[in-house]
């Protein structure tokens, strides 16, 4: 486990001269109608992370919510689709795409949903956005759907599975991944050149290599 001395080092020292936009900015499409806890969570922990520009992109239930839970944050209205309820339509993918440029770092899946609209939101995220992606919670289990699509990322991908989605995302059973979970790990960020943060009692965190 990593402890607070070894992490430390690892940081970079902050100039307490420089402005926000120096430290990053991230990129958020999470939530729904349904679900708006988990973007407004997420928010609250990018804001904490240190990160200096926060983006939350969401439908219109969850961007009010966050008018007042995060203030701080930027805001991106997506349309919304009645299938699954309250989730972002796919018809917002271009207006993601041109915010979402802008941002070093873009965290997807938390609350959308399992839709269509979901899986083509991340086709073209996959396909279109240059910057590192974060795959959490829905966007994992949409992942597995179609693992093919981590082939075609060019840029740095990070995949933040619980046991149970890394099952569906591996094909590999629970006692086969808990009977080795950091080899288990290791070689599937090896074989599709992402970064794998596999959340359990102990979480492993790798990039294939170490």
């Amino acid at each position: 486990l990593l402890k607070k001395e070894t992490i430390r080092p690892l940081l970079p020292r902050r100039d307490d001269r420089q402005a926000k936009w120096h430290f990053g900015r991230a990129a958020l499409v999470c939530g729904s109608a349904a679900m708006s806890g988990a973007a407004l969570l997420s928010g609250q922990a990018a804001l904490r992370s240190g990160v200096g520009l926060v983006q939350l992109c969401s439908v219109p239930e969850v961007i009010s919510a966050a008018r007042t839970v995060l203030p701080e944050a930027l805001l991106l209205t997506l349309p919304r689709q009645e299938a699954f309820p309250g989730a972002i339509h796919r018809d917002g993918a271009f207006a993601l795409l041109e915010q979402a440029q802008k941002a070093q770092s873009l965290l997807f899946g938390c609350g959308v949903g399992i839709t269509d609209h979901g899986r083509a939101l991340l086709e073209r995220l996959v396909n279109g956005y240059n910057g590192t992606l974060i795959v959490d919670a829905d966007g994992l289990n949409l992942l597995s759907e179609n693992r093919t699509l981590l082939y075609k990322v060019q840029n740095r991908v990070i995949l933040t599975p619980h046991m149970g989605e890394f099952c569906r995302l591996s094909g590999l059973s629970k006692e086969q991944v808990l009977t080795d979970p950091e080899g288990a790990a290791m070689n599937f960020a090896a074989e599709h050149r992402c970064v794998v943060a596999l959340k359990a009692a102990k979480t492993v965190i790798t990039d294939g290599a170490k």
